[in-house]
């Protein structure tokens, strides 16, 4: 099955947030953080079903290298990414972002 893959505005300002920062602290890491991102996602593409569900329909997928995960909505043929997050963070932040998409 092929699915379709979109992003929210606040999972985009997620990465580039963070892209920014490992920049920031040495040149080129953010073009690191960004494959790294990149690859998780490929996963995802291919076997969407594998991270299992974290909160109803949301689930989450590590990312290599870095301590953040991919928090993502997986509906019939469309995969959303609802955010990039920190592992360090409270999981709230990511169920708060869920429930303000559904109000």
């Amino acid at each position: 099955m092929n699915f379709r893959l979109e992003f929210t505005g606040e999972a985009r300002l997620d990465i580039q947030d963070s892209f920014n920062w490992y920049n920031l602290r040495k040149a080129g890491l953010g073009n690191d953080f960004v494959l790294c991102i990149e690859s998780a996602i490929n996963q995802i593409l291919r076997d969407p079903m594998h991270c299992s569900p974290q909160f109803k329909d949301v689930r989450r997928k590590l990312v290599k290298r870095f301590p953040f995960h991919i928090v993502y909505i997986l509906r019939d043929s469309l995969i959303l990414i609802i955010g990039v997050f920190h592992t360090s963070r409270a999981p709230e932040a990511w169920v708060k972002r869920v429930k303000r998409m559904r109000d």
